[in-house]
Formats: C-alpha cells, structure tokens, sequence
C-alpha cells in the first residue's frame, strides 16, 4: 500500500489519546466493548468481521499476543502487501474491527 492508504489505516485504527500506560505513553487502552457492542458498531460502519480459526483469536488478521499483556492480548495486523501492525486491543473483536477497517479504507490489502 502506499504513504496515503497506509495512513488513511493507521488513522482508522488508532487508539485515542488518553492518559497512557507505562508500555504505550500518550494512549490509554480503549474501553472494553461487548461482542455485541463490536458487531453493532460493524454493521453501522458497514464491515464485516472475517472469521479464521488459523491465530486462535477466530478473526482474520488477529492474533494473541504471547506476552502476558493484560489490558491489550490482541494484535492486529495487516499481512500483504507488506506487515503493517495497526494495534493492540482488549479483545479480538475489536481487533478484528480495526483490521476490517483497514481493509475497508485499502480495498486489495490483506
């Protein structure tokens, strides 16, 4: 993707800024919402949420994070055309709804 689309994904996943933690400074880690909550808020935004039982998270473009990070065991990512790490997450479905953002803003990434 290029510098436009690549930022156009960083700016739809971003975290807000709130008053940070020790391991992100200047982010605070974004309010936990239900499946449902995560679903509806799809639905709105007209995404959907790709299934995949390879990660063990049941998203596409979402894993668990080995470390024991708590407040964030998510991780989405972007895999093609390059890796592009779009954030950490309280749960998959949220994650799973930043990657669908991603896709959404750069049709043909993955």
């Amino acid at each position: 993707i290029g510098a436009a689309e690549a930022a156009k994904a960083v700016e739809l996943a971003e975290v807000p800024q709130g008053s940070g933690s020790i391991f992100h400074p200047g982010y605070a880690a974004p309010p936990v919402q239900t499946r449902e909550e995560v679903l509806r808020q799809a639905a709105a935004e007209g995404l959907t949420l790709h299934g995949s039982d390879r990660h063990g998270s049941g998203f596409k473009g979402v894993h668990k994070q080995k470390q024991n990070c708590k407040a964030r065991p998510y991780l989405a990512k972007l895999r093609k055309p390059r890796a592009k790490h779009l954030g950490t997450f309280p749960t998959a479905e949220q994650a799973a709804l930043a990657y669908a953002r991603a896709l959404a803003a750069n049709p043909g990434v993955e």
